[in-house]
């Protein structure tokens, strides 16, 4: 899932560091309320072409240090395993409000319209992949094979059907997520189904 600028007309699942540090429509939405990004070593925030330092000891500043590679260097995609039942998860909710990062972002910055503008100018989609074992990892289980991972998702996929049937409403909070390895972009050509949700 994921609330995409009105006129990105790009199906690539770009990692963090790629979406804001090249040329895309999330990162020149961006500089128009004069935030840029470069990465070295980590992510560095620019706001009116000043580094923005992030050790601040607010909990927004902590947040941003975590994504940006301060700590750990993960800025891969994520999915969930499954299409069905998503629209009452709490990632499904969290999503429809556009990027998490954009609520932290806007917190550095004196705009109000800028949450309000991005809603306005982007649609909500669900985006389905249909992506080669070697290039996805699963929350929890980053150390499988690829023979493991097809296991696990046999796995997962029959406790999903053993739910579906005595409790459902497991289901909403119990779906994977899978995400792309090495922080590597996800190509558009996996890209099986792009539906508009609002």
């Amino acid at each position: 899932m994921s609330r995409r600028l009105n006129d990105d007309k790009d199906n690539n699942g770009y990692n963090l560091k790629d979406v804001l540090t090249k040329e895309t429509s999330l990162s020149h939405f961006l500089k128009k309320y004069h935030m840029t990004f470069e990465y070295d070593k980590y992510i560095r925030m620019y706001l009116c072409d000043k580094e923005v330092n992030l050790n601040e000891k607010e909990y927004y500043y902590e947040y941003l240090r975590q994504r940006f590679g301060y700590i750990y260097h993960d800025y891969s995609m994520k999915g969930l395993m499954f299409a069905d039942d998503i629209k009452n998860s709490t990632d499904y909710q969290m999503a429809e409000g556009g990027p998490e990062l954009l609520g932290y972002l806007y917190l550095l910055i004196d705009a109000d319209e800028f949450i309000d503008e991005f809603i306005r100018k982007s649609t909500f989609y669900q985006f389905e992949y249909l992506v080669p074992l070697e290039q996805i990892y699963f929350d929890n289980y980053e150390d499988l094979s690829n023979d493991d991972k097809q296991c696990h998702i046999i796995i997962k996929t029959l406790q999903r059907l053993y739910f579906c049937k005595y409790d459902p409403l497991f289901n909403e909070e119990d779906n994977p997520t899978i995400g792309i390895i090495d922080n590597i972009t996800l190509s558009e050509k996996y890209l099986i189904n792009k539906i508009k949700i609002c």
